[in-house]
């Protein structure tokens, strides 16, 4: 059997459980387009009856299945609290079985919530972030003259919480880890220029330029 076949085999082999009520597609490669190299097949499963979700890694004539159980109970919860991963995922998700609409009620309802944008940050949670910040700017000051690795690894970390900070203060999703600058390039392109600069350099005074940036443009706004 092809990649298709092994997935279409496998939505099968889900539906045969009676307390299964939608199957939808979710990740990369929900569509089943395979031009491209096959990665995990993620599928989120909504059930009758359930009082947690349930996590499966399968794999199947070499295809590997992420397969994640959902209650209708859980989902409602899940959308209400509109948690990121959820409804992020739902709402681009590619419904496959739906025993009676309830998968299309959740989708609608995903792209829906997701729309309105992430909780707006609180002061103090914008405090935190600064402090945080700050701290690791303090032990970088440190280690310019140590061990690159270490300064290259903190820098890292320190980079990845200023870009988090500027999701938050923009009110936006926060993308993945592995997908931040790519997604911060579209959103605004001088930022993520500012942040590659630092890249080529590993300058800790172009680091301070990406937090300097983010601030200034935030105390602008707020204005």
């Amino acid at each position: 059997m092809d990649a298709l076949d092994i997935v279409k085999y496998q939505i099968q082999e889900i539906k045969k459980n009676t307390n299964v009520t939608s199957i939808i597609l979710v990740g990369s490669m929900r569509n089943l387009e395979f031009d491209v190299e096959l990665s995990d097949i993620d599928i989120f499963v909504i059930t009758e009856e359930g009082n947690r979700q349930i996590r499966k890694i399968l794999e199947v004539s070499g295809v590997e299945f992420d397969v994640n159980y959902f209650s209708r109970k859980i989902s409602k919860e899940l959308i209400k609290k509109r948690e990121q991963f959820f409804i992020e995922c739902l709402k681009d998700g590619n419904l496959v079985y739906d025993k009676d609409g309830f998968g299309d009620y959740i989708i609608k309802e995903s792209i829906k919530e997701y729309n309105k944008g992430p909780k707006r940050i609180e002061d103090y949670e914008i405090n935190n972030c600064i402090i945080k910040i700050n701290d690791y700017f303090k032990k970088l000051k440190k280690l310019q003259n140590g061990p690159k690795y270490e300064f290259h690894f903190l820098s890292n970390l320190c980079l990845k919480e200023m870009i988090k900070l500027y999701y938050k203060l923009n009110n936006m999703w926060i993308p993945k880890d592995k997908k931040l600058l790519k997604s911060l390039r579209d959103f605004n392109n001088d930022l993520f220029s500012i942040a590659v600069d630092f890249y080529n350099e590993y300058d800790i005074k172009k680091l301070k330029k990406v937090f300097d940036y983010i601030m200034e443009k935030n105390i602008q706004k707020e204005m």
